[in-house]
């Protein structure tokens, strides 16, 4: 299909922002923005004031006492008073720049043909990334309308809470991702792309969220293994050959070597590790090549599959060993939870010994 990816560039107003904000509830009502000034003018103005008070006293008082040594003290205050202004002028500038780029994204799926929602709580899907975490949601969410081809695009976030008590921190993970539907239950891999991962001590660690046991790895002919790490259910090896066979290895090679990909249940998803760039329109293209060539290519390879585990082959379905991929406790998680817990057995055995004067 072609696309018009003319509106992913085109100019966007005030006017069309708040149109769109409208348009899915979310403007801002006049009941609410009457609230936000009374409460500026009975709080934050009046605090603003005050504090604007205060330094102008400090800095009056010092230069009369000594011009010399007010020179560091009014330096650090405007120093403050600046970083606090560019951090909201940059704050606004990014809110700004975020609904522009949600307009012409609208703009893009309605002469495309395409569905689009501006967030959602975190979906429902069976993909390694939507399984974790809190605070789920989608975001720029495009859709196919075409119940033949289902595919859909969005970048996604979710946070993590670690530590306890008064160490306790939230990290927020983002994602892209891109989903089609491939009309026929699969069995679970995994296609783990080398590109993305993280380098530690010349040692290439995996990028994904989940960790897969090693066993499970499987090597496939040509160059493949030097683009993606290649995760397939035991037993499930030749299923995994004959779905990925060689002109669809090259297909991921050539449009998804940089993304992580996952099969599992009926679907296929594409992982980046960032928010995937709307305003880029290079970028957008590259994401339905991806859809139309390696989306496509999948169904049509796996139109014919059947689980031989399955007694009757008409049933669209997987045994349970292929339906999901053991996972593993990551080597540095594991190394610390044995050296915690030798720590704690080292420490009862020598605490009595050092209470009772042994020691």
């Amino acid at each position: 299909m072609q696309y018009d990816y003319s509106p992913l560039d085109s100019t966007v107003t005030l006017v069309d922002v708040n149109n769109l904000k409208k348009a899915y509830g979310l403007e801002v009502s006049e009941t609410t923005k009457i609230a936000i000034i009374v409460l500026f003018c009975l709080f934050v103005g009046p605090i603003i004031f005050f504090i604007f008070f205060v330094l102008l006293s400090i800095i009056v008082g010092l230069i009369f006492r000594d011009a010399r040594s007010a020179i560091a003290p009014i330096v650090f205050i405007l120093l403050v008073i600046a970083l606090i202004i560019l951090g909201i002028t940059q704050y606004v500038k990014n809110q700004k720049k975020a609904w522009e780029q949600k307009v012409r994204i609208y703009r893009f799926a309605k002469a495309n043909n395409l569905s689009f929602n501006i967030s959602a709580d975190g979906p429902s899907y069976s993909g390694m990334i939507f399984n974790i975490g809190n605070s789920r949601q989608a975001e720029d969410i495009l859709g196919s309308k075409s119940a033949d081809f289902i595919f859909e695009i969005a970048n996604y976030n979710y946070t993590e809470t670690h530590g306890s008590d008064e160490s306790r921190y939230t990290d927020r993970h983002n994602y892209g991702y891109i989903m089609v539907d491939l009309n026929k239950k699969l069995p679970h891999m995994v296609l783990d792309a080398k590109s993305n991962n993280v380098s530690v001590f010349k040692q290439s660690i995996s990028n994904l969220p989940t960790t897969f046991d090693k066993a499970q790895v499987l090597s496939l002919e040509g160059d493949f293994d030097k683009y993606f790490k290649l995760y397939a259910p035991k037993e499930y090896e030749r299923d995994a050959l004959y779905i990925l066979s060689p002109d669809l290895m090259a297909v991921l090679i050539d449009h998804s070597g940089q993304f992580d990909v996952e099969i599992v249940d009926d679907k296929m998803f594409v992982y980046s590790s960032t928010y995937f760039n709307f305003s880029d329109i290079e970028s957008v293209k590259k994401l339905f090549k991806i859809i139309e060539i390696v989306g496509k290519k999948i169904i049509h390879q796996s139109n014919n599959y059947s689980d031989e585990r399955i007694s009757t082959k008409s049933i669209d379905a997987v045994s349970v060993p292929g339906q999901r991929l053991r996972s593993r406790i990551p080597l540095l998680i594991a190394i610390g939870i044995i050296s915690i817990a030798l720590t704690i057995s080292v420490f009862g055995f020598l605490l009595p010994l050092i209470m009772t004067g042994i020691l």
